[in-house]
């Protein structure tokens, strides 16, 4: 018996946080390269933290505050951030996939060189983000707001942008489907060297 529990014991331990880590973020409000696996994070005011190249995977980062806040290179699997805030965090070169961040605020968000996979920003504000040379493959944005959002060279044609608000935002060097084309010309956006196909 007492072989199953450390058995047990050492299993729960490779598939959670480092508890230091999580500490460290609290105290400082910056953890580098830090695993914050399964953390919950919901609720807290991290307004400016830096979780460059962190391990958030299958934390929950909802109805938190990640205004300014720093996740490059950072890895986000498996994440619940439904209702949070990240105006202006940098998410370059992240790793975002099979996570959820319907209805939260995601305002002049750099999205550079970031893979983004089966994710969902359903009813996001996605106002004057950068999506530059982004890896995006089924993400669903449907009822976000995209206004004068920037995808500059990306391959958009697995990503859903149905009754999205996208007013002056530009599709750049970017490929999209023939559906997703005409969602976005009733909405004024600017295509500037985007392929409908």
């Amino acid at each position: 018996m007492r072989y199953i529990l450390v058995f047990l014991f050492l299993i729960s331990s490779l598939f959670s946080f480092d508890k230091t880590h999580l500490q460290k973020l609290k105290e400082t409000n910056s953890c580098i390269g830090c695993d914050l696996t399964n953390a919950n994070l919901s609720g807290l005011d991290l307004q400016k933290a830096n979780l460059s190249e962190s391990d958030l995977s299958g934390a929950n980062i909802s109805l938190s505050n990640f205004a300014f806040g720093n996740f490059w290179g950072a890895t986000l699997k498996n994440v619940k951030g439904i209702n949070s805030n990240f105006r202006l965090a940098n998410f370059e070169g992240s790793i975002i996939s099979n996570s959820n961040f319907e209805d939260s605020i995601f305002k002049a968000v750099r999205f550079q060189f970031s893979e983004i996979s089966n994710t969902s920003f359903k009813n996001a504000n996605l106002w004057d983000a950068l999506f530059q040379e982004a890896t995006l493959n089924e993400v669903n944005m449907d009822g976000s707001r995209i206004a004068e959002a920037k995808f500059l060279e990306n391959d958009l044609r697995t990503v859903s942008v149905k009754d999205v608000l996208g007013f002056k935002a530009v599709f750049e060097d970017s490929i999209l489907n023939k559906e997703q084309c005409e969602n976005l010309k009733k909405e004024n956006v600017v295509f500037k060297n985007t392929k409908c196909e």
